[in-house]
Parts: structure tokens; C-alpha cells; sequence
């Protein structure tokens, strides 16, 4: 599928600052304190008091190597931390004489939470529970940050002794961000559109952040069919309007999408037309995260009406009316290339149709679309940095569909993004996949000017559930590219790609003659 002309921005996982040693005063514990007692591989008697947190087998572990009692404390210490366990403070009790050492775990806890209300939400339950980890503490930091910079506010939080002995204070300042733009949005142009029905189009983005972490988008574009000759006289038109929510629980969403489209004298005599309405309800949670990763879960129910008729509507293509349950995971982790850092990313989905027979989705024959269809998709990439400021991205997507998929469902290659070389749509199926890769050249900065460019290699087919005999049953594209973003110092952007195929495989010769020279976008933000 193609990468699209925006990309979300994900927020920066957030890593706890060293905080100030807390005074810590010993609460009752979650579950009675065991008493360990242990000799280590040099002789060192260990007596370990007042642990409710780890196994005995992890404290055995940990204390094993230890020679002295400094290294004793310094092991557990390292255990604790390697658990997640951030406010936890040891003190040990050594005797020379025997070779013995008593330590007192001293397990403290989050007494205090110190941040606006709606910031303060996301750290409900946190005070007074021994088992705070440092994980759970920054899943919740990176929710309050996407919440506070959806309000045009700051984060910095910090951990600190709480004025009361015996406790520490979490304290999340919220400062105003002095260049935050509740209102913001772009007008882009470029000719990215279908070949046939407005190659070149129009668009417009609109987005709204008007606090307690709400975020609302609109989105309208329209094709140009006259400055093409292939599409003369068509129409084409999409718009759709989004709305999410950050809570302490997830990431929560409702989109609206409507799109159409009328060919014109590359239709002619019976002129195609369509519609297609998508609505959805979509939900993310943030399981579990750490300084360098995180995982998630998403879910999503989506209504798709989808229509395609000629002669005006007098005859029917395709009636396609149905709802499809998403279910998906992603992780993603940091890495580093000795000083170099990067990022793997990973995502799965299954896609599960639900809706019982009706329209055009009525023959239960393999080679037509299904309701109940179903399909995997997965996704995987790594970004990674080079020397003197180059860097390198990696992709490969893809999906399996089991069943015949209706259209909307369908894996669709070609145009910018994604097999450059060729136009939009050009290759569809039930499945398929998409490699990438991408070589990006720093900046050059000239008096406020800004430009790069990139070097990109793309592969990219489909295939179909069911295959008639003699017919193939992989579909092949591939090709390589060269590309040059300019930016202006006011900000106006202008992205250029031109791909040349290299290789294919079961292809006919009008597909491989449907090529696009040149693609660009011209986008200005406000």
C-alpha cells in the first residue's frame, strides 16, 4: 500500500530522569517479608530483610557473585532495578569479623502526586502501591504528555523527596509552549491522484487541538481532471472528518470518510462511477513501555458502503455494504549502531468481515468477494542513523488475504510512495507485499533554504485468493528512484520522485507501459 503524503507523529518515550535518593520510611508491606539467608560462592554470609518484591530464586541470583558487602549491595540494587523497582533503598549492616552482612530493604513508595487535574488523572493509583515500576511509570508519562501537548502545555516531570518523611513526590510542571498553534493545517498540491479520474489533485488538512486532550481533523481534496489528457471530464472528490481522545486508558477515535469519482472520456460510452463511505471507531492502549520500547494494542469496528455502477447508474457493479472488526499489536524498540541510534518498528493485524450476505457480497463461490472475509497484515521497518547525518530506512509490508477480499479490502501498489515508477493502483489483489528501502542525504541549509535528497529501491506484487487455470499467480513489480525535497524558509515544501522499472514478473504490457515519470507535492502549512 502506498506510504501516504503524512505520517503521525509518536511521541517520544519518555525515560525518568536519575531522581533525588528519597527518605523512604518502611510501610506495611503488600505481602508479608520473607528473611533470606545465603553463603556466596566467596564465603559472604547474607542475611536480606524485609524484601516483598522479589523471588527468593531472583535474590539468590543476583547475590551469588558477591565477594564484600559493597558488592553485595550493589548487585541487589542492580536487581531491583532491572525489575523496574525505582524507589527501593538499601542499607547494609556488615560485620568483618564473621564475614557477614545484614541488609535492610527499605521499600518505598510514591506518596504524592504533584500536576494540574488533567494531568493528574493519568497517575491515579500510582501513590502508595510497592509494586511502581519504572515501566508502568513511564507508560503513564507518555499518555500525560500526549495529553498535555494536545493543550498546548509542556511536561517535565521529576521525583524529589516528599515534604512528608518516609515518601516520594512525583511533580509534573505543565509550562505553556509559547509556539503552540491550536489551529493548524496545509494546502497541498500534486499530481499523486488516479490516473484516470484526477491525477492531479487538490487538497486540504485541517486540524484542531482545543485542549483536555482532544484532537479534531478535517480533510478535503479534489482532483483536477482537465490538466491531463487521461483524465478529461472525470471527477473525483474526498473528504473526511476525525476526532480523538486521550485518556488514561488509551487512545480513543471516531473518522468519517466519503470519497467519489465519475470517469470521463476514458470511460466513454458507459462512464464508471462510485462512492465509498468508511466510518470508524478505534481504540490504542499503550500496555507496556520501557526507556528504549513500548507495546500496544489497537482495535477498530468499521462500516464500509461501497458503490460502482455505469451508464449513469442504471446498472450495477458492485454493492458492497459491510462491517469488519481490527484487531492489531505493534512494538516498537530503539537500537543503536555504536553511537549510531535507530528504530525497529513491528505491527500485526487481523481484519475479520461480519456481516451477513447482501448487495453484491452474495456468492459464496471462490472467486467472489466475501463478506465475512478475512486477512492478515504485517508490517515491519527500521530507521537508522549514519555517519556525517545520512540515514537509512527499511520497510516490508504486507497481507494474506484467506478469502476473496471486498475492494476496499483489497492490497493495492503503485504511485507515489509505492512503486513510484508506475501510476496509481496499478497492480490490486487479495494479497501481497511491499519492500522499500530508502537512503536519505542530510540538509543543506543555504540562507534559510533547506534541501535533501533521497535514493529508494521498491518491490512490490499481488496475488489473488482464487486463480483460474493458467492464470498466474504472482504479480511482479519493482523499481528504483531518486528523489529531492526542497523547503523554504516559510516552510513551503516541494517533494519530487522519478523511478525507473527494473524488473517484473506476470505482467502485461499495459501494465508495464502505464508509467508515471515524474511525481511531486507541493505542501504549504499554516
Amino acid at each position: 500500500m502506498s506510504d501516504g503524503l503524512f505520517m503521525a507523529l509518536v511521541p517520544e518515550v519518555f525515560t525518568p530522569p536519575t531522581p533525588a535518593p528519597p527518605i523512604v520510611l518502611q510501610q506495611t508491606a503488600s505481602r508479608p517479608a520473607a528473611t533470606l539467608r545465603l553463603t556466596t560462592a566467596a564465603g559472604l554470609h547474607l542475611t536480606v530483610l524485609g524484601n516483598t518484591l522479589l523471588s527468593p530464586q531472583a535474590l539468590r541470583a543476583a547475590l551469588e557473585p558477591a565477594e564484600s558487602a559493597e558488592r553485595a549491595v550493589t548487585l541487589l540494587e542492580a536487581a531491583y532495578r532491572r525489575a523496574g523497582y525505582l524507589l527501593v533503598g538499601l542499607r547494609a549492616t556488615p560485620e568483618p569479623a564473621t564475614r557477614s552482612v545484614e541488609i535492610q530493604v527499605i521499600e518505598g513508595r510514591l506518596t504524592q502526586v504533584r500536576a494540574q487535574p488533567g494531568v493528574a488523572a493519568f497517575y491515579r493509583g500510582t501513590t502508595f502501591d510497592p509494586a511502581l515500576t519504572e515501566n508502568a511509570l513511564i507508560r503513564r508519562n507518555i499518555l500525560a504528555e500526549m495529553y498535555a501537548s494536545r493543550s498546548g502545555l509542556g511536561f517535565r516531570p521529576s521525583l524529589a523527596p516528599a515534604p512528608q518523611p518516609g515518601g516520594s513526590l512525583l511533580t509534573v510542571e505543565t509550562p505553556p509552549e509559547p509556539q503552540f498553534k491550536p489551529v493548524s493545517g496545509s494546502v497541498v498540491f500534486g499530481n499523486y491522484g488516479s490516473r484516470y479520474v484526477g491525477g492531479d489533485v487538490l487538497g486540504e488538512n485541517l486540524t484542531l487541538r482545543p485542549g483536555k486532550g482532544w484532537l479534531l481533523g478535517a480533510n478535503y481534496s479534489h482532483g483536477l481532471p482537465n490538466l491531463t489528457r487521461a483524465s478529461a471530464g472525470s471527477r473525483s472528490d474526498a473528504g473526511g472528518l476525525m476526532a480523538s481522545l486521550v485518556t488514561p486508558w488509551g487512545i480513543y477515535g471516531l473518522s468519517l470518510q466519503r470519497s467519489s469519482y465519475r470517469l470521463g472520456v476514458a470511460g466513454a460510452p458507459y462512464y464508471p462511477q462510485g462512492t465509498t463511505e468508511t466510518s470508524a471507531l478505534t481504540g490504542s492502549q499503550l500496555v507496556w513501555a520501557s526507556p528504549t520500547a513500548r507495546f500496544s494494542l489497537n482495535q477498530a469496528l468499521t462500516h464500509v458502503a461501497y458503490k460502482s455502477e455505469v451508464l449513469d447508474g442504471a446498472y450495477t457493479l458492485a454493492d458492497q455494504n459491510y462491517n469488519y472488526l481490527t484487531l492489531g499489536a505493534q512494538g516498537s524498540r530503539n537500537v543503536q549502531i555504536g553511537t549510531l541510534p535507530g528504530a525497529v518498528n513491528l505491527a500485526v493485524g487481523y481484519n475479520l468481515g461480519l456481516s451477513g450476505k447482501r448487495g453484491t457480497l452474495v456468492y459464496d463461490v471462490p472467486s467472489a468477494p466475501q463478506s465475512r472475509f478475512r486477512n492478515w497484515t504485517l508490517s515491519a521497518s527500521w530507521q537508522q542513523n549514519l555517519p556525517k547525518g545520512w540515514s537509512l530506512n527499511a520497510a516490508a509490508s504486507g497481507q494474506w488475504g484467506i478469502n476473496t477480499q471486498p475492494a476496499n479490502q483489497q492490497w493495492v501498489l503503485g504511485g507515489y510512495g509505492s512503486l513510484a515508477a508506475w501510476t496509481s493502483g496499478i497492480l490490486s489483489g487479495d494479497g501481497g507485499y511491499l519492500l522499500r528501502t530508502v537512503a536519505q542525504t542530510p540538509n543543506w541549509n543555504w540562507q534559510g533554504w533547506q534541501v535533501n535528497a533521497q535514493a529508494f529501491a521498491e518491490q512490490g506484487a499481488v496475488a489473488t485468493h482464487y486463480r483460474a487455470p493458467g492464470v498466474p499467480g504472482w504479480r511482479m513489480l519493482a523499481d528504483v528512484g531518486v528523489g529531492l525535497t526542497f523547503t523554504a524558509p516559510w516552510k513551503t515544501s516541494l517533494s519530487v520522485q522519478a523511478a525507473r522499472p527494473v524488473a517484473n514478473k506476470n505482467v502485461t504490457a499495459a501494465t508495464l507501459a502505464s508509467q508515471r515519470a515524474v511525481y511531486f507535492v507541493l505542501q504549504q502549512p499554516f
